[in-house]
């Protein structure tokens, strides 16, 4: 029986990242069709589904699901459309793979949870930083020791002027994911460029994870060079995974123990491999979603586990300066 995967919006997301990685799964798991692709610019979609190999091309993505009844359907829509479109996605009883943020908000990541419990479908948030062989290899190293401190570096060039929240919860999402921990209590520090006009300033966030690890994570949405770091502290050792953007390229793992190297590769070396889309985690996180629901399993983050990073993305768009865990 084919396997058919359905995408909904073809933008550049989809065909930067997303689109290669399809293709490479559905060529070394033959049962694999990319069945369609959906956008409401028509144009956009019959590009991405002649430069891809997708067999036809819909504007309207209900149509879309009605004829084709897809086995997956992977939804890169903006932010705005990710909630609505998601739920109903989930409603007919689709598996879904949904691109970041999961909803805007709290209200929008709770419709998206309840949507997916009564569906009972698989159901993923595409966080593609978890699936950064460098990312990876940074959380295998981290197995047997006992995390002190994260430490986060995140700029980007000319992003001032827009919403930076939906692109800063990569590294709040990452900081649980490596600490395995949530965030227990942050302090929120913001500086702003009033000379600029910037809706977004440069932030700081401080605080505590639930196992008592302190965290601080730095974001420079118009800096001179795209950065995006995570250094880890423990005792006698210090790990750092430095993810493949600007001069950075193609990323880079560190860990040293008491003053001596112990590794130190590229992500190229690491992963033996040198496409983009395997580089930031893309083909690794779809693969693993297709997985899943041929195999009958949860993949991983499901949207209730991205619930507290987006409520503390939320708190980071609305300028809160104390964040404080509920508790239960």
């Amino acid at each position: 029986m084919p396997f058919k995967i359905a995408l909904i919006g073809c933008g550049w997301i989809s065909s930067a990242c997303h689109a290669p990685a399809y293709v490479e799964y559905a060529h070394s798991h033959p049962p694999a069709r990319l069945a369609a692709c959906c956008d409401t610019l028509l144009s956009r979609a019959e590009t991405l589904a002649h430069d891809f190999g997708f067999e036809k091309v819909y504007g309207d993505y209900r149509e879309m699901l009605r004829i084709e009844k897809p086995d997956a359907v992977c939804l890169n829509v903006n932010e705005q459309f990710i909630c609505e479109i998601g739920c109903q996605v989930l409603e007919a009883g689709y598996p879904l793979l949904t691109e970041k943020p999961p909803g805007l908000n709290l209200e929008e990541i709770d419709r998206l949870i309840e949507a997916a419990n009564s569906s009972g479908v698989v159901q993923q948030v595409a966080f593609n930083r978890r699936n950064n062989p460098l990312i990876q290899e940074l959380k295998r190293s981290l197995e047997n020791l006992e995390i002190q401190h994260i430490q986060v570096e995140f700029a980007r060039v000319a992003r001032a002027n827009e919403d930076f929240s939906t692109t800063a919860i990569h590294a709040i999402d990452l900081v649980r994911y490596l600490a395995g921990k949530d965030y227990n209590f942050i302090r929120f520090s913001y500086h702003d460029a009033p000379d600029r006009g910037a809706i977004t300033p440069n932030t700081t966030l401080a605080g505590e994870l639930t196992g008592g690890q302190t965290v601080q994570l730095n974001f420079f949405p118009a800096s001179g060079e795209a950065v995006e770091s995570y250094t880890v502290y423990t005792v006698d050792n210090l790990l750092s995974a430095s993810i493949s953007m600007g001069l950075d390229l193609p990323g880079r793992f560190h860990h040293a123990r008491r003053g001596q190297i112990l590794r130190d590769v590229d992500a190229v070396e690491l992963g033996q491999r040198k496409e983009s889309y395997f580089l930031g985690g893309f083909y690794n996180e779809d693969a693993a979603f297709f997985d899943a629901v041929q195999n009958g399993g949860q993949a991983s983050p499901a949207f209730f586990e991205c619930r507290q990073s987006v409520e503390i993305m939320q708190c980071l768009r609305q300028r809160v300066g104390e964040y404080r865990r509920e508790e239960f």
